[in-house]
């Protein structure tokens, strides 16, 4: 057969049945060899148990006959680098977890009746601050935002009542970031200096690494701005460098400006190489941004040294 016009899948129950697995596989290679148009699959009962689930092949995405796909009980979504699909609509109440990665996307994605979606991840996409604003609006129970290597966004605020960890890594384009969001509890940034507010923010974690190829004294001194913005975290800050430079403020600019972090009581710093400055220096830094430390952890691959102020 060289065209197959509608192909409908339908497994009830799959639990402790493993071998169903690769007979599904090859059920739908199948019709992806027919150059099927209309692919149709139902994985059931919808459960959160994993004997339950079944992972879509990536090559159903990568499809060029595809013109409409329908999936049901769907619980978890990834797909990367969607190459051939024009529109791509999302009607799945039952969703967990939602990521999406590649440059390559279709050129119309909506999102709809989402409204159990706990986890959102995106990652080297064009997504726009419009798109995410309107967006975040239909996940009343999100959970988890991740935020990676998205250059068209410059601007973003968000907010939320459900939101519990929220994560921005390599946006290079940000310049501004407002948060509203009451119940986070973990926040991690990965990035140059940007412009951040919040809303009487009070996060229990925090986990940044800022970093520049040009830091010079102002660049130092809106680091300074930045982390003073985080001062009200008094649980635990993470500083997250290569080698820990980045945290080394000059003396001349500490003689113009107060200690940022004076309210935190717990701080680490993590290096990711062991070129790390001296742990003399590394500590006298730390202890500056942080003046009233009750403990201070340096962390360089497996060794970490720990101090107790």
């Amino acid at each position: 057969m060289d065209n197959l016009i509608k192909f409908t899948l339908v497994v009830t129950f799959i639990y402790e049945r493993p071998e169903m697995v690769s007979t599904m596989d090859r059920w739908i290679g199948y019709a992806l060899k027919s150059n099927v148009k209309h692919l149709k699959i139902q994985v059931g009962p919808s459960n959160d148990d994993e004997n339950y689930k079944y992972c879509v092949p990536q090559t159903v995405l990568n499809a060029i006959s595809i013109q409409i796909f329908d999936l049901v009980n769907l619980i978890q979504f990834r797909a990367t680098d969607i190459v051939h699909f024009e529109r791509l609509k999302m009607e799945t109440p039952n969703l967990h977890s939602f990521t999406l990665q590649g440059p390559t996307w279709p050129s119309i994605l909506k999102v709809a009746s989402l409204k159990n979606l706990k986890s959102l991840h995106i990652f080297s996409a064009p997504i726009t601050d419009k798109w995410l604003y309107e967006q975040l609006n239909k996940f009343p129970h999100l959970e988890c935002l991740s935020l990676a290597d998205c250059p068209m966004l410059e601007s973003i605020k968000i907010s939320s009542s459900s939101l519990h960890k929220l994560r921005i890594d390599s946006c290079g384009n940000m310049a501004k970031l407002h948060i509203d969001i009451r119940n986070l509890y973990v926040f991690s940034y990965y990035g140059d200096i940007i412009s951040f507010s919040s809303n009487n923010l009070t996060l229990p974690k925090v986990n940044l690494y800022i970093k520049s190829n040009n830091m010079d004294n102002s660049w130092y001194t809106r680091l300074i701005k930045l982390l003073d913005e985080f001062n009200q975290c008094f649980k635990m800050v993470t500083l997250e460098s290569d080698t820990g430079e980045n945290y080394i403020i000059p003396c001349e600019v500490r003689k113009l400006t107060p200690p940022p972090l004076h309210n935190v009581k717990e701080l680490k710093l993590s290096m990711t190489t062991n070129r790390h400055r001296p742990i003399a220096e590394l500590v006298d830094a730390m202890l500056w941004i942080s003046p009233h430390l009750e403990s201070l952890d340096i962390i360089n691959f497996n060794v970490q040294s720990s101090f107790k102020v």
